[in-house]
């Protein structure tokens, strides 16, 4: 706490005591995370049929700090757009990658940009990433 106040945090609201195995379950947790990013037995092929030059029907926000791998959230779905039509994404899951091109630690506008052009290959991080039975949808805009 010496190096914090030394350094400009004066505020103890803003400090928690943590014990040992405190961290140790909060890294296991984010262990847990980046292996359902990088496990494929994990994930499931989801086809999104659209037409050519029809808008995938998503709106984004940042995932923000609270996940391991930054990336972008579903945060609305156009109701006749062709991801609602699907009925296989929801409000809430991550976008991983779109046709091919990761969507991690990309800047919001891009990953906007990115969707705006989307073809192909679209895979989607579950909203309920903590509980590890869930499984990643990969999702295939044709």
């Amino acid at each position: 706490m010496g190096y914090l106040k030394a350094n400009g945090v004066q505020d103890d609201r803003y400090l928690r005591h943590l014990d040992y195995l405190e961290v140790l379950n909060s890294q296991e947790m984010s262990t847990n995370e980046l292996d359902l990013f990088a496990s494929k037995e994990k994930q499931v092929n989801v086809v999104i049929p659209k037409t050519k030059g029809e808008m995938l029907g998503v709106v984004i926000v940042e995932s923000g700090w609270g996940s391991m791998l930054p990336t972008v959230i579903i945060a609305n779905l156009c109701p006749t757009g062709p991801a609602a039509r699907c009925a296989k994404l929801s409000i809430g899951d991550q976008l991983i990658s779109i046709d091919g091109i990761s969507l991690v630690g990309l800047p919001l506008a891009h990953c906007q940009t990115i969707i705006k052009f989307v073809l192909n290959d679209c895979a989607v991080y579950p909203a309920d990433y903590q509980n590890l039975s869930s499984t990643s949808r990969k999702a295939v805009a044709q």
